[in-house]
């Protein structure tokens, strides 16, 4: 399989690998740069995205923010930005405890 810049081929164990589709890299391959890229991602994976990044809990009440989705890139920056900028566009809120963030409507 010939792949060039900006496609994706998925191999599973017994099957051929797929046709190359197009990717955007920075939303795969950001975070290799210090980079979060999220497109329409649901609040719950960008937390658990967040998690994984900054090494730190981040907790949702994920029955009363479902629905809520984000588009956006942090190229970076300090958790306490990145959380900042995320509720400003969601009209939510966050607070953080020992290392801990919350967040709310």
């Amino acid at each position: 399989m010939l792949l060039t810049k900006g496609e994706l081929s998925k191999v599973k164990e017994s099957f051929p690998p797929s046709m190359p589709s197009k990717v955007d890299d920075d939303y795969l391959l950001g975070w290799l740069n210090g980079k979060l890229v999220f497109n329409n991602t649901p609040l719950k994976e960008i937390a658990e995205e967040l998690e994984r990044f900054y090494n730190t809990k981040v907790i949702v009440d994920y029955n009363e923010l479902v629905g809520y989705n984000l588009t956006g890139s942090f190229n970076n920056e300090k958790i306490d930005s990145v959380l900042t900028k995320i509720c400003l566009a969601l009209n939510l809120n966050y607070v953080e405890n020992n290392n801990i963030y919350s967040i709310t409507k």
